[in-house]
């Protein structure tokens, strides 16, 4: 009791400190309570969702949140993902100052354990999954002050059972036997994990938290048909020094061999905001590309193929980047050469990367001869130039004049 009244007498000072620059990112990251869009956030497909709720959450603070902006390697699909916490999960980009993040949520224990939040997701498996992943990432104020000890948050996914309990007087005690979230001696993930799973500080950059694991996965066989998965993240011994966990790609797949437990996520992330669109392409916003990854303007498509009134033509361009991803969002121009035979005009590129620009000839041009028009087609992000960063130009010819 001593030791804990002990850790108890630093939170005063420790959440005073933590609150040193407090709101610093939290319009990135919106508390949420409402289940079936965290559920929705997480799953790569949001319509293998069926239902969902909270089975437990604490009744004051945000331990619960939807975060649409990058962050450790997250979003891994789609354009957000979720966070469980301990704490308030707004708190996640506020700086790592001298200190700790330590929110009280609730003084209630639930289950031997405290502040706990546990999401369950409802799931109808179709005939043609065997497996169920989703990626992770566990963040800790807890390291390395209390590595070992009996004060520890740990992460738990069960599938169709919800039956870990820390009821117990041993400190510590957790048992989850049916997590399939474990390290490699089958325990919950903690700062206590070793190996691949293990956290380290420079994991947790760019986060208020002091360590963090690097991206993981964990997997499950499953059969067809209802079942539900349990996302838990709780405090165990105490209900300060927070941690979170980052979730998102939720999945039904043939994955084979399909082995329960966590490995590293070595799979290619998608950019934050990617979206599948026709075609079973992938969409990103122009804000997701970087030097040296460039823009690349495909071939415009005209309609009418030629120029031969005054109402001009239509313009279809697609927009992509250097690595195949369609950018949604980026700015499209089109000029003559020479300059002022066709109107200024620009056009922002739609989710499937297409921006549609209405070419209007000038009195300049005249389009009762023949000729072929040279046009510069340019994309640029949306605070971009040609002339600056990942833009690209493309000159390309439009037909003028009566056909024969």
């Amino acid at each position: 009791m001593g030791y804990q009244m002990s850790r108890r007498g630093m939170v005063s000072a420790g959440v005073a400190a933590s609150l040193v620059g407090a709101g610093v990112g939290a319009a990135a990251v919106t508390p949420s309570r409402d289940a079936r869009a965290v559920a929705r956030a997480i799953a790569d497909n949001p319509n293998i969702v069926t239902g969902a709720a909270f089975e437990t959450i604490p009744g004051g603070g945000n331990s619960v949140a939807i975060s649409t902006t990058s962050l450790g390697q997250f979003p891994t699909s789609g354009d957000r993902f979720a966070i469980l916490s301990t704490g308030n999960s707004n708190d996640i980009l506020k700086p790592n100052a001298d200190g700790f993040t330590g929110t009280e949520l609730s003084p209630a224990r639930y289950r031997g354990a405290r502040d706990v939040t546990t999401l369950r997701i409802d799931l109808n498996v179709p005939a043609t999954a065997s497996c169920l992943t989703f990626g992770f990432r566990f963040l800790s104020e807890e390291f390395p002050e209390w590595v070992g000890s009996q004060y520890n948050d740990a992460f738990i996914a069960e599938l169709d059972q919800n039956t870990w309990t820390a009821e117990r007087t041993q400190a510590p005690y957790l048992e989850a036997p049916a997590n399939f979230a474990a390290d490699l001696q089958g325990r919950p993930i903690t700062v206590n994990a070793i190996g691949d799973l293990s956290v380290s500080p420079s994991e947790a950059s760019g986060t208020t938290f002091d360590a963090a694991t690097r991206r993981l996965r964990a997997a499950t066989p499953i059969t067809p048909g209802p079942h539900r998965l349990y996302l838990t993240i709780l405090d165990q011994g105490d209900r300060v020094f927070d941690s979170a966990v980052l979730i998102d790609r939720l999945q039904l797949s043939r994955l084979t061999p399909c082995t329960r437990g966590v490995a590293v996520d070595t799979s290619q992330a998608q950019p934050a905001g990617a979206l599948l669109v026709s075609g079973n392409r992938v969409s990103i916003p122009d804000s997701q590309v970087f030097m040296p990854i460039r823009l690349a303007v495909k071939p415009p498509r005209v309609t009418p193929a030629r120029i031969r009134t005054a109402s001009g033509a239509r313009m279809n361009v697609q927009v992509a980047d250097s690595r195949g991803y369609l950018v949604r969002g980026a700015r499209v121009r089109v000029r003559s050469v020479p300059n002022g035979l066709v109107r200024p005009v620009q056009s922002a590129t739609d989710k499937n990367g297409v921006a549609t620009l209405r070419l209007r000839p000038t009195r300049t041009l005249d389009v009762t001869r023949r000729r072929v028009l040279p046009l510069y087609v340019c994309a640029t992000k949306r605070r971009g130039t040609p002339n600056s960063g990942a833009s690209d130009c493309r000159l390309t010819g439009v037909p003028v004049g009566p056909a024969r």
